[in-house]
């Protein structure tokens, strides 16, 4: 799998090569995955930002972003539609919407999940978002990647879980400290399946 993000998708030089590797990865069905981690502290320009999210669009299979990305990225969208959408467009994606303690909604073509925040003592946040989607990754590698359209919100409850538990943990210590493998014992389910939310092939309107 390829993943790309942040600055290094935005940045002139190296903007371009990292479109065109995703472009050929996905050209050749190897999962593809992005986290926006926008930094207006770095590019200011939200158009920016989002004329390059569109490019990558059509090659991502695998999407990670914040709730503070979706506001930067769909001002205006509700984060949740926008990631049923974005889950629902083209050959399908799995999508994960962060909202830091609040938890995190995940969706697939076939299905949603709300994941309560797990709890644990913070002592540090950096890391946990990229903790998040590497477990998000570790999980559907475990299975050989499954397209996003098989997963449905059972499914999403577990890919959910995983990833808030590795999240929960890098929060536990001091900097950007994820966790090892043995210590991502899968925990007893905390999510809440949202089933319904659509029917197949609909889209939220958004751009």
């Amino acid at each position: 799998m390829l993943h790309v993000g942040s600055i290094g998708t935005v940045l002139p030089s190296g903007a371009n090569l990292v479109r065109a590797l995703a472009e050929e990865a996905a050209a050749r069905a190897i999962p593809v995955s992005l986290d926006p981690n926008v930094r207006l502290s770095i590019q200011p320009d939200p158009s920016v930002w989002r004329q390059t999210f569109d490019l990558l669009r059509p090659a991502v299979s695998h999407l990670k972003m914040s709730d503070e990305d979706a506001a930067v990225l769909f001002p205006g969208a509700s984060a949740q539609l926008v990631a049923d959408t974005l889950a629902s467009e083209g050959r399908g994606r799995l999508v994960a919407l962060t909202h830091g303690a609040d938890g995190a909604y995940v969706a697939s073509p076939a299905g949603a999940a709300q994941v309560v925040a797990r709890s644990s003592e913070v002592v540090d946040t950096i890391g946990a978002g990229d903790a998040f989607t590497a477990a998000m990754l570790t999980w559907s590698g475990r299975r050989a990647w499954p397209a996003p359209g098989m997963l449905d919100s059972a499914d999403l409850e577990d890919v959910a879980n995983f990833a808030s538990h590795a999240a929960s943990i890098t929060c536990s210590r001091k900097g950007a400290d994820p966790p090892w493998s043995h210590e991502m014992v899968e925990p007893t389910r905390a999510a809440t399946p949202v089933r319904g939310s659509r029917p197949p092939g609909s889209s939220a309107g958004i751009r």
